[in-house]
């Protein structure tokens, strides 16, 4: 006869992950060729987006838009600043290129010799010795300086300044979503999340959104791809998320910062670098089915247990389970399953 704890487990529902496709920044200040810092739109990827974006509902349903707009100047040391964004803004991805060549050039040589395991857990050092960079930096770099550093970077959007205007300025057309993709948006069915930073999880619900949709597998696109896409990218590795970045659905103003974004990406946050067409050949999902009813023999199996728990020793079973919660620590799962048989089967 099966035990309790087994018809019981029999019966527990099957939860699946699913993807979701993170669209950022496709707002006329970047989109449009009059924006306050528009990208370099003749690579195709905003039609690439959008044939991408109606495929990604048919095999996933869950597209979320990203709309960022100004709020206050975004520094380095800023009290409210995230990781994602001190690492973008601190300059500390693409600014210390010539010192991280040679530490490059040797991890492509341990990587060719290092299991797969080992080589991933290569990365998550390099990014945490990174991070304690950036954090050391931040206590040390005075406000003045490190507002100055991001003066004179066009591309850091979120700034205000004599020389400069911020993009993205709420009420302003240029913080809207551009025209073809306005109308690409389908509530409720898609999430937008509005943030004032430049990384999508930075001061939003964006986490707990991709918890609610058991969304465990991130792809991204959009724009700038050294600035808002890499600022996002940062903040999943940190989460836990599986990041899957849509290479030729990106824009960007500088083709070497793409570049050395993506790399990155790639060799510091274990993303992973697909580009359109390999989403667009996968087959739809099939229809959603109701769940499983249990089998018949286990659910008679199960009322059966169940039934032979007579109320002498259901009261037994509750005085074992008070006496082990008088002694201190509450029973283990297996203590507590093997209780449930016993008083299911009357045994002493």
């Amino acid at each position: 006869m099966e035990s309790l704890m087994d018809l019981v487990t029999q019966n527990q529902p099957h939860f699946q992950t699913r993807q979701a496709l993170l669209v950022i920044g496709l707002q006329n200040d970047f989109c449009q060729p009059d924006g306050r810092l528009p990208v370099d739109t003749s690579t195709g990827f905003l039609e690439r987006i959008g044939t991408l974006i109606p495929k990604f509902r048919e095999i996933s349903g869950n597209v979320i838009w990203v709309q960022t707009l100004y709020e206050a100047d975004r520094i380095a040391t800023g009290a409210d600043t995230g990781e994602g964004d001190a690492l973008v803004v601190g300059g500390l991805i693409d600014g210390d290129e010539s010192s991280t060549e040679a530490g490059d050039e040797e991890l492509g040589k341990e990587a060719a010799l290092l299991p797969a395991q080992s080589r991933s857990s290569k990365h998550k050092q390099r990014a945490l010795d990174l991070l304690k960079r950036v954090s050391a930096r931040r206590k040390t770099l005075p406000k003045e300086i490190a507002k100055a550093s991001v003066e004179e970077d066009d591309e850091l959007f979120l700034l205000k300044s004599e020389n400069r205007t911020p993009a993205c300025v709420p009420g302003t057309s240029g913080a809207e979503f551009a025209g073809p993709f306005a109308g690409q948006i389908q509530r409720p069915a898609d999430s937008v999340i509005k943030t004032t930073n430049y990384s999508a999880f930075q001061g939003t619900n964006l986490l707990m959104t991709l918890r609610a949709k058991l969304v465990t597998e991130l792809f991204i696109c959009g724009c700038i791809t050294n600035v808002s896409v890499l600022a996002t990218v940062i903040d999943a590795a940190r989460h836990g998320v599986k990041i899957c970045v849509v290479e030729d659905c990106l824009g960007f103003r500088k083709e070497n910062r793409h570049d050395l974004a993506l790399r990155r990406m790639d060799e510091f946050f274990d993303a992973y670098l697909v580009n359109s067409e390999e989403i667009l050949s996968k087959e739809p999902l099939p229809t959603s089915k109701k769940p499983a009813k249990p089998d018949k023999d286990s659910q008679q199996a199960l009322e059966s247990a169940l039934g032979k728990m007579s109320l002498g020793e259901t009261k037994k079973a509750e005085n074992e389970l008070k006496t082990a919660s008088e002694r201190g620590p509450e029973t283990s799962d297996k203590d507590f399953s093997d209780l449930l048989v016993r008083a299911a089967t009357g045994q002493d």
